[in-house]
């Protein structure tokens, strides 16, 4: 028998699309392993696109607090995809869902739940939860596109920092990806340059203006990222999915933090020797530029190497398998 799968998400101009494109991957998986997805978000046009070209079911959350209110059915598991939970929130989802799986939690909520999944943190820096709460920790639990297991980055002696990509998420909404093409472009005109921007990225008429000026290449929506990223050298991102996508694949990240989450991501990734934390958006400028490119074949094929030992690009298995596990154990 199939066992019904609720995933609730958030979504939005200022969010991001990353949760949206974890869920999605990790919905799909289970569906294959016999499970029923419905999905739950906030009313964001280029994630209800998404999930509607994908045929998925979901609902609109016209109100986040009010989730599950008004939620008809029972579901065997939830999937918790937010920033913030409140024990209250997770004790209304407990009413309507026989197991919770809860992801990248900052919350109180999260000492509630029975699987508790963080890429983002190691047993060492993770709060304590209680011992009724399963945990899977660290960064070989990233739930990456499953492609990323597959691709496997094309040897290059010396490593070559070009072609050079920036990709600074599914919105990026002061538009660092303008910012950063014009300084790189103003440093080095002949750079070999490709620009990838989600579908909530709201200035692509305006860089599509700017292509014959600049001599860059403009991607939109791609649904081959890994092998995109593979066939780069560096990659100017955010310190979201693509920074992790890029280190699957042997990319090194140049990393412009977005959120306070994102400067620690990078900053851990950077301890690591996998990444290269550049500044905040805010006060990103011409001298980080400068900075990143002055980065030699010898370093950068040293951090390339670090962030594919860091991430294999296998961790979405391992979550769909605990996922199963956890659901198996609390059916019985």
């Amino acid at each position: 028998m199939k066992k019904s799968l609720a995933l609730r998400l958030d979504v939005g101009s200022e969010r991001g699309m990353g949760h949206l494109y974890r869920q999605l991957h990790l919905g799909k998986i289970l569906k294959e392993r016999g499970f029923l997805p419905q999905y739950f978000l906030p009313e964001y046009p280029p994630a209800i696109e998404i999930l509607r070209r994908e045929n998925l079911p979901h609902r609109i959350i016209v109100n986040g607090n009010a989730w599950p209110n008004g939620w008809e059915e029972s579901f065997d598991i939830a999937i918790l995809d937010l920033l913030d939970t409140t024990p209250e929130f997770i004790s209304r989802v407990r009413n309507k869902a026989k197991c919770i799986v809860d992801f990248e939690d900052l919350g109180p909520g999260r000492n509630d739940v029975d699987l508790l999944i963080d890429a983002n943190l190691t047993n060492e820096t993770s709060p304590p939860t209680p011992s009724s709460v399963h945990t899977l920790l660290g960064l070989e639990n990233l739930a990456l596109h499953p492609s990323f297991a597959q691709v496997s980055r094309n040897a290059k002696h010396p490593f070559e920092r070009e072609p050079i990509l920036i990709s600074m998420g599914g919105v990026d909404p002061i538009n660092i990806t303008q910012k950063t093409l014009q300084m790189l472009k103003s440093l080095h005109p002949e750079l070999d340059l490709t620009i990838i921007v989600g579908p909530g990225y709201p200035w692509y008429t305006r860089l599509q203006s700017l292509q014959d000026s600049l001599c860059f290449k403009l991607k939109r929506d791609i649904s081959n990222m890994a092998e995109q990223l593979s066939q780069s050298g560096a990659v100017f991102c955010s310190g979201g999915i693509v920074m992790h996508e890029a280190m699957a694949v042997g990319a090194v990240p140049l990393v412009v933090s977005m959120a306070e989450h994102q400067t620690r991501k990078a900053l851990y990734a950077q301890k690591k020797g996998a990444a290269l934390y550049l500044e905040t958006a805010k006060t990103f400028s011409e001298s980080d530029v400068k900075k990143a490119l002055s980065l030699t074949p010898e370093q950068l094929e040293k951090m390339s190497l670090a962030g594919e030992n860091l991430v294999d690009g296998k961790g979405i298995f391992r979550v769909a398998s605990a996922i199963e596990t956890i659901n198996w154990t609390i059916q019985k």
